[in-house]
């Protein structure tokens, strides 16, 4: 899902929300096939749990890097987001 981006100001003009995969399909090409869709080659924004290793080498495959901004998310048992960009 890709879309209106929520930070205020917003950092780049276009936010990955979200990519949920099957645990099946993970390295199956699925979830690039989801983000080129969504974001295509695009400046883009998005969130990842600091604990959720595989999603962030997935971003930094894609372009995307830590911006030194994150914030504690409580939907997610108080987790740290990263935000990352490009």
């Amino acid at each position: 899902m890709g879309g209106a981006v929520r930070d205020d100001p917003p950092v780049r003009a276009v936010e990955v929300g979200s990519i949920y995969l099957l645990a099946a399909h993970h390295g199956s090409g699925l979830g690039q096939k989801l983000l080129d869709a969504a974001i295509g080659r695009r400046g883009a924004s998005l969130s990842v749990l600091d604990q959720n290793l595989r999603a962030q080498v997935f971003s930094a495959r894609n372009g995307l890097s830590p911006d030194g901004t994150d914030e504690i998310d409580d939907s997610f048992g108080n987790a740290r987001d990263i935000r990352m960009a490009r």
